[in-house]
């Protein structure tokens, strides 16, 4: 008895150890998680002014012009829930709800390109976007080409369309304005026995001296 007394009394201890380490491991979890919400909310804060400039170039909706995420935590989890927002009314809203999917589609392009653009010497050096411009209409295209141009400047930029008119778009706005800068158009024209074919040629350079002539 006296064995088995001690035996309990040691088992007793350890669960009581272990108990006091779970609830360690789920203070220290808990507090991991708060961390990583405040520094996932302090990098969104410091991309909200650049978010706000694409977003206002691409314009997705005429009243919902401003986008951010609220950061929390729920559920022992790290959230972060989209907003938009109506500048004038003060109305706030899902953009998953109060947008389409196209507007839906520029919106979450609007934090890729924010993302790609911010990001440092460290990350990869092109940016690869798959059929970006489906479901836009003209304005939102002209938008997107034009950020282009901005983003090729620190990034190879990499863009798949199947839409010829919008290629089109992108071939002229993309083409080269310095000796530094190389634009390559691939098109996809069919397949044989071995595969794809694909025709491939570079886009002539664009003068742009035109614009650096002073006037009398």
């Amino acid at each position: 008895v006296k064995t088995l007394r001690e035996a309990v009394h040691e088992l007793s201890d350890n669960a009581a150890r272990a108990s006091r380490q779970a609830e360690e491991a789920k203070t220290l979890a808990g507090a991991a998680t708060r961390a990583i919400a405040g520094v996932t909310r302090d990098r969104f804060a410091s991309l909200q002014p650049l978010v706000d400039d694409i977003f206002a170039r691409l314009a997705p909706h005429p009243a919902f012009t401003t986008m951010g995420f609220e950061m929390g935590v729920s559920y022992r989890s790290g959230i972060a829930d989209p907003f938009v927002t109506d500048p004038e009314s003060g109305v706030t809203g899902d953009p998953l709800l109060v947008f389409s999917s196209s507007q839906a589609n520029v919106a979450a392009l609007t934090y890729f390109l924010a993302l790609s653009w911010a990001a440092d010497a460290k990350a990869v050096p092109f940016l690869l976007l798959d059929d970006p411009l489906q479901s836009m209409d003209d304005v939102n295209a002209l938008g997107f080409s034009d950020l282009c141009r901005h983003v090729r400047r620190r990034r190879q930029l990499v863009v798949s369309t199947h839409e010829e008119r919008l290629a089109g778009l992108l071939e002229r706005k993309l083409a080269p304005r310095s000796p530094q800068q190389r634009t390559r158009i691939l098109r996809f024209t069919g397949w044989d026995r071995d595969g794809p074919t694909i025709e491939q040629a570079d886009v002539e350079p664009e003068s742009v001296g035109y614009l650096l002539e002073s006037t009398q």
